[in-house]
């Protein structure tokens, strides 16, 4: 009889300190993805000047989320963008950012 041996693997544990810049114009997918990164033990820094122990941000305009990460340069780690935005899409978002860091983008 074969014996199968089950390898008993630790839970996944997200990296610690990541922070996250979530683009959309609508209200509601902000607030599902705030959820999420809550439930996933981020949490949303009301202290925009500090970026050390930023989790989660969010914004509903990119010209607005394009300043922030002009402004706080290093503070990001990854960005989550709705690809169909108003005064501009994720892809002309995504060609400012190549440009300017190093900063993955993950479109939605």
């Amino acid at each position: 009889m074969t014996k199968f041996f089950i390898e008993e693997k630790a839970p996944f544990q997200f990296p610690a300190g990541l922070r996250i810049l979530v683009v959309d114009n609508d209200p509601t997918i902000l607030e599902i993805i705030k959820q999420i990164c809550f439930q996933c033990h981020y949490h949303e820094r009301f202290d925009l000047d500090d970026c050390f122990y930023l989790a989660v941000i969010t914004f509903y305009d990119v010209p607005l989320a394009l300043n922030y990460l002009w402004e706080k340069k290093g503070c990001i780690d990854v960005i989550l963008i709705e690809v169909h935005m108003q005064n501009m899409d994720g892809y002309e978002f995504l060609q400012h950012v190549s440009k300017n860091t190093n900063v993955p983008v993950i479109s939605m």
